[in-house]
């Protein structure tokens, strides 16, 4: 069981570790004005979405990415849930 764990919380780093590069987040805070539609340089519009906080059941953050960052985004999550899966189906066990 601790091997799964452990194999869960480096395939979790590795994820959070190549998704930072990658995607440069817009932290919307309650002081500033709504980034909801707003452009960017480049001309990509930005969405906002409520995410749910990592360890809780209720807390909610917006987060504020363009379309183009919140698709890396879910095709990362999406290959590091089948990864995980076919490593726990292979029997593989952290490295």
């Amino acid at each position: 069981m601790a091997q799964i764990v452990k194999s869960f919380w480096t395939a979790a780093l590795c994820a959070a570790f190549v998704t930072s590069g990658a995607v440069v987040p817009v932290y919307a805070k309650a002081n500033e004005p709504d980034l909801e539609g707003k452009v960017m340089p480049d001309g990509e519009k930005i969405l906002c979405r409520r995410v749910a906080e990592t360890g809780s059941l209720v807390r909610k953050s917006k987060k504020c990415y363009t379309r183009a960052q919140w698709d890396r985004i879910a095709e990362a999550a999406k290959t590091n849930a089948t990864k995980m899966q076919s490593d726990h189906a292979a029997g593989i066990v952290g490295n």
